[in-house]
């Protein structure tokens, strides 16, 4: 953990949230949080698997079926609780070991995607972000993923197809999302509109590539804001993208490596 960028003690998030539940982020993202101590991560897996659960985003329109989720990391064991919160069946698999024992020893369902009939039944692969499936070279569960027929998704994909909820009916004014996206500037422009909103009083949260995992948000209430900064990663391969502003930034060549040329970027 030394090696590990972690956020100063002032830009963590809260320990809590306002109804005093314990606030997944911290543990996971806190230098401060007993999670980077002696112990921690065992703090962090035994509350995990005594069925604790962090406020999130339940997953919508898998219940009853098979997802694969393919990368363990921080957005992948988000979207894997979101859809089992949503009744899906989250099949994980990474192709690290080390991902993976930390998969299971929070609990989630190990799928190894490269046995035999391990595609079938499936309704979704849900990829995480910088997993290539064109360039430089296509990673080889998306590409048997294509090969099979089964939708390819991401967590942003997951996030706008499951955002908005009956609940809603209720507020006097619905939730917003603003989605952030361009070669440079991603970040401080996502964290200045976040920035003003908290300073006019609106009720905001800040997620995406900076902040929190789309999936890991609390659910919004009564005229809520969702900032999101996207990397064209994360706009690529979400099946559902429906901000309700969305802006972009600029554009310049970058990420060439992934893309393959300006004109597909």
């Amino acid at each position: 953990m030394m090696g590990r960028n972690l956020p100063s003690k002032e830009r963590c998030p809260k320990a809590t949230d306002s109804a005093n539940i314990i606030n997944i982020n911290y543990l996971t993202t806190c230098p401060t949080s007993d999670t980077f101590r002696p112990g921690g991560a065992k703090t962090l897996v035994t509350l995990l698997k005594s069925g604790y659960q962090s406020p999130m985003i339940p997953v919508r329109g898998y219940q009853g079926r098979k997802v694969a989720v393919l990368g363990l990391g921080r957005s992948g064991m988000a979207t894997a609780r979101a859809l089992s919160a949503g009744g899906a069946e989250a099949l994980c698999w990474d192709d690290s070991p080390e991902a993976r024992g930390r998969a299971e020893a929070a609990g989630l369902t190990l799928h190894d995607l490269t046995r035999a009939g391990a595609w079938e039944g499936l309704a979704a692969l849900v990829t995480s972000p910088g997993i290539p499936h064109l360039y430089p070279e296509p990673n080889r569960h998306i590409a048997r993923a294509l090969a099979e027929g089964i939708p390819v998704d991401n967590d942003i994909g997951l996030f706008f197809r499951s955002f908005a909820t009956p609940d809603w009916d209720r507020f006097d004014t619905a939730p917003r999302v603003i989605a952030v996206t361009g070669s440079n500037g991603k970040s401080t422009t996502s964290a200045l509109i976040h920035h003003v909103l908290t300073e006019a009083g609106r009720p905001s949260q800040l997620a995406g590539n900076i902040g929190r995992g789309v999936l890991d948000l609390d659910p919004p209430g009564d005229g809520g804001v969702v900032v999101l900064e996207l990397s064209s990663y994360q706009t690529e391969l979400a099946r559902a993208l429906t901000p309700d502003i969305a802006v972009f930034t600029n554009l310049s060549p970058e990420h060439m490596d992934w893309h393959g040329d300006i004109e597909v970027y």
